[in-house]
């Protein structure tokens, strides 16, 4: 397991997850699709999730966290498609779609960072 040696120079990226996964929760209101159960309810628990773990991952900075945001992520990217969502515009597709990607695509630019960036020590 990697354990962080800075953990102010890698916290700022968790808590950019962690206001990605925010806006993720709000998405529903913003882009009108509330009344769709399916959608609200895979965006909404993912969204919480991405949260919780990004500011988990501020305070304690194991790599294990980053993985599981990551994975995430890309569950929320895909998910529009894989769930069959329904009567969504093209917007709130790709803006979930744009926020899963770019949580994801953090949360592994932090994983790269540990093993390559110099600011990691083996725990």
């Amino acid at each position: 397991m990697i354990r962080l040696k800075d953990p102010q120079e890698y916290a700022a990226t968790n808590y950019i997850n962690a206001m990605l996964g925010a806006l993720l929760i709000a998405m529903p209101w913003l882009a009108g699709f509330a009344d769709n159960i399916a959608a609200l309810t895979s965006v909404v628990i993912s969204g919480a999730a991405i949260v919780t773990l990004s500011l988990g991952a501020a305070k304690h900075l194991d790599e294990w966290e980053d993985w599981i945001v990551a994975a995430i992520g890309i569950w929320a990217a895909l998910s529009p498609w894989a769930m069959g969502f329904t009567g969504l515009s093209e917007t709130a597709l790709w803006s979930i779609a744009s926020l899963g990607i770019a949580t994801a695509l953090l949360a592994l630019i932090e994983i790269w960072r540990a093993h390559h960036g110099g600011g990691a020590a083996r725990a």
